[in-house]
């Protein structure tokens, strides 16, 4: 997902939304959604200090949620980022093919 938020920082997703008998699908980009994600963990894992409850997944998934942010930033090429930002998937189809 770090990957995801340094190659794709202005992508925009789909979120299904519930709400009692409503059922629709809300377009937001999808930093919001990741940063929901990350405040998830960080509370879960929080709120795992001094329980008899382990932890280690919650700090595991930040932590492999910031090393991807800097493995793609290490090898992912300038360029490609550069391309990548702008237009999302589209751009990554296009190189493929």
């Amino acid at each position: 997902m770090g990957a995801y938020l340094v190659l794709y920082p202005k992508v925009h997703v789909n979120m299904l939304i519930f709400l009692v008998v409503f059922i629709t699908t809300v377009r937001i980009p999808a930093i919001f959604m990741l940063i929901y994600w990350l405040d998830i963990q960080f509370l879960g894992g929080l709120n795992s200090i001094g329980n008899d409850v382990c932890g280690v997944a919650f700090w595991a998934h930040i932590g492999v949620f910031v090393a991807g942010m800097m493995l793609a930033w290490v090898f992912v090429p300038q360029d490609l980022l550069r391309q990548h930002r702008y237009y999302g998937w589209q751009a990554r189809a296009q190189i493929d093919t």
